[in-house]
Parts: C-alpha cells; structure tokens; sequence
C-alpha cells in the first residue's frame, strides 16, 4: 500500500538523518511522522491506541518511535536545548519546562512569571534557585507535593517605627509525577505566583469570608489557575495529540461535528468542583453563618474531588484552617509589635511612639488586637 510506502520510506530517512548525530527527531519530522501513521492507521481501519510508544536500538543509538494517534511522548518535546542539569529531579523540571513552552499559552505565561517573580529559566537547574521558605529569594524546586507559598517578610526598625515588606514566593513541584501533569502542575503554579495578589494577613478588616473568596475567586487564584493549566494542556492535546486526561471534564467542545479546534474551559465547573465540600459543608456553615452561605452560593455538599495540598479537607474547610492559622500567627507578631514600638522590650531606650509612622503602626496592630484577635 501507498500509506505503508510513505510511512516506511520517511522512517527510513529519519533514522538515517539520526545515525550520524545523537539528537531526537525535531517537532517537523515528529509531524511528518504521525500525519503519515495516521493516515496508515485510518486506512487499514486499526484502532490506533494499538500503537505503543516502543525503544528500538538502531546501532549503538536510541531511537524514538512515536506512539499514535496518541501523540509523541512528552520527552520528545523535551528534549531540545541543553542545560547545566544537577541530578534526575531538576532534569524532569525542565523538562516539564521545556514541553510548556510549545504551548502559546505556556511561553506566555512563562515570561510573565519570568519578569514578576526574576527567575532566570536558564539557571533554573543551576541548584541556586533551591526553594528555601526562609529566604527572601524567589525560587521554583523540585519537592514532594506541587504548592505555592507567597511569604510576607515585614521588618521595622525599633528607632523610626519605619516599616518595610518584602514579598517572595517559593514553587515546589511534584516531579515523581507523570511528566503530563507536571507540566499542568507547572502552568498551575506559575498562574499562582505571577498573577495573585497575596492576602495581607495583619489587615484589620480581614474577613475569613474575604480570605476565602481571594483564595478560590481572585486574579491568580484557583479556579484561574486550574484554568490557565487546562488551556495550556487543551492547547498541548491539539497541537501533538497528548491526553490531558484531567483537564477533560473542563472542556466546552467547539461547536460543529469533528471540529479542528478545541473549545474553551468551563470556569463554572472548575469553580463547583472547587465548592464541593461534602459532609464538610454543615461545618463550614456553622462557621460562617447562613448569611454568607446564602451569597457563596458555590459551597455545596456534593462529594468533594478536589483536595488542598495543605490538608486532606476540601479546599473551603482546608482554607479556613488556614485562615485561623494566619491570624493566630497575626496577632501574636503584632502584640510583639506594639510591645517593641512602646519601648516596653527594652526600658533603656526612650519609645518611639511620637514618631507619625510608628503612630501608625500601633494604631493598625491595635484595630487587629481588639477585633480579629478579641478571642485568640
């Protein structure tokens, strides 16, 4: 058959092109490749998910040959470029890196985390961008669970009242994970760190309804990120035909029977995903009243999917958590505060409580004491 032909005769070249050096097939021939075994899939009517992606040596070399219709591997988009690489679990984050970038979408975000948060994608495998909670250092690193941690770093000077913050996010990222969704991790994260604005935990006015809506709701929060790292892996299934297996459930088909293009994702779905909090729903209720329930309308007690990394609670019980840990920790940095900036820590040095800045100070870290921290 002609298809046989075609298909064999470019094998054929690819693999000769490939004895003389040691890269992989470039995106163009991975192309060629799978439009041409498709066409052969199609015509001998055999159900392409027969096809595996196999490891053939040819020589002394190692070939890839691509799965089909199911699309290459994701290492093959990975393979490209090289990088002063440490140890296995930086090569697998930039590798996840690398396959983000073939998406739109994902080199766009890329950049944007790029200039927000200063991290130079070229060292990110030099071991210097370590994620440390500690440093006042951006950093991204490979880690057990995939989570984002914006820290405030507030200091004041005990002479002036003068304060000063300072804000660093540190990325961790699950890379034990398929490399599929790594990548999705990575766009997910990303979306977190370059696009949210972080909660000011000694906020006077801070609600836990506030610290709730800001976490799910908000520019950079989760249902945007779930979004951006569907539209990146949408993106990624129709230009190389990966699965994105979780991303599935999200997506508005494209009108039209057998459309070449994809739709969009469905927030809303992402957001009652993100609202099912199952037997946890009569708790979280009786913390915030039925007044904010009526008006969160998206807080149901269908079964939860979707867990925090932070805790095994769905993620409105996991925030509110969160929410009482942060005040906690609030208060007592704040009646540290009052205490340094009367002079009641160090007796031989005269208070600083004239200044208008320190004035200030004491008055915002008072309206804290006297009504988020009434009963803690």
């Amino acid at each position: 058959m002609k298809e046989w032909g075609a298909a064999l005769s470019f094998l054929m070249e690819v693999v000769e092109e490939h004895e003389e050096g040691d890269s992989f097939l470039d995106m163009d021939s991975l192309g060629r490749l799978k439009r041409s075994f498709q066409s052969l899939a199609y015509r001998l009517r055999v159900h392409s998910r027969v096809c595996t992606a196999t490891f053939v040596q040819w020589g002394a070399r190692l070939l890839l040959l691509v799965s089909l219709p199911l699309g290459f591997s994701l290492g093959a988009l990975a393979v490209e470029g090289e990088g002063s690489i440490s140890s296995k679990d930086w090569v697998r984050l930039d590798q996840a890196r690398r396959v983000l970038e073939k998406s739109k979408r994902g080199l766009q975000l890329l950049d944007e985390a790029s200039r927000v948060l200063h991290v130079d994608w070229n060292q990110l495998t030099e071991g210097d961008q370590a994620s440390d909670p500690d440093s006042k250092k951006n950093s991204i690193a490979p880690g057990a669970i995939s989570r984002t941690d914006s820290i405030l770093n507030r200091g004041i000077d005990p002479q002036t009242g003068q304060e000063s913050i300072q804000r660093s996010v540190h990325i961790s990222l699950k890379v034990s994970q398929p490399l599929e969704d790594l990548v999705l991790d990575l766009a997910h994260e990303l979306t977190h760190a370059a696009r949210s604005q972080p909660v000011d935990p000694y906020d006077p006015t801070l609600t836990v309804e506030r610290y709730l809506e800001h976490a799910i709701l908000a520019r950079g929060g989760e249902v945007d990120a779930v979004e951006m790292e569907c539209r990146v892996g949408l993106d990624l299934a129709q230009q190389y035909g990966l699965s994105m297996k979780r991303c599935r459930k999200y997506e508005i088909p494209a009108e039209g029977p057998e459309s070449a293009s994809r739709g969009g994702v469905d927030r809303e779905a992402i957001l009652k995903d993100f609202g099912a909090s199952g037997v946890y729903r009569n708790q979280i209720r009786s913390r915030l009243g039925d007044p904010s329930m009526k008006r969160m309308k998206w807080i149901t007690d269908a079964a939860p999917e979707l867990f925090s990394s932070t805790g095994r609670a769905p993620y409105p019980a996991a925030l509110i958590d969160e929410y009482d840990a942060l005040t906690d920790a609030a208060c007592e940095n704040s009646r540290k505060r009052v205490n340094l900036l009367l002079g009641a820590s160090a007796p031989d040095r005269a208070p600083v409580h004239d200044d208008n800045r320190s004035a200030q100070a004491i008055r915002r870290a008072k309206l804290l004491l006297e009504g988020r921290c009434q009963n803690r």
